[in-house]
């Protein structure tokens, strides 16, 4: 299953940003997918 944000859910992020969004994916798995407009989404999931 997948989940949202901080608390496990999915994000859209600025790549910038992807090594702190990833940290709050700590106690799971997190994938990271670029789209076509270089906006990174990470899912997050237990």
């Amino acid at each position: 299953m997948l989940f949202m944000g901080a608390t496990n859910r999915i994000v859209t992020i600025d790549e910038d940003y992807i090594v702190s969004r990833i940290l709050f994916c700590i106690d799971g798995s997190q994938i990271s997918v670029g789209d076509e407009s270089g906006t990174l989404v990470t899912y997050c999931y237990q």
